[in-house]
């Protein structure tokens, strides 16, 4: 399972580095992804990120 957010973290900071216009989800997503929270932690934080509104 880390190896997978790992990757989608390493993806959503290309997209930031290249300066794509994303919304503020996936600016949400890559935070909790960087973070080191337990797993538990991260589940909670994840439920909270919110995209399209």
């Amino acid at each position: 399972m880390e190896k997978v957010l790992v990757c989608i973290s390493e993806i959503l900071r290309l997209e930031e580095d290249y300066v794509v216009a994303c919304e503020p989800g996936f600016i949400q997503l890559l935070s909790v992804l960087e973070s080191d929270k337990s797993p538990q932690e991260l589940q909670l934080a994840l439920s909270e990120v919110s995209f399209g509104t």
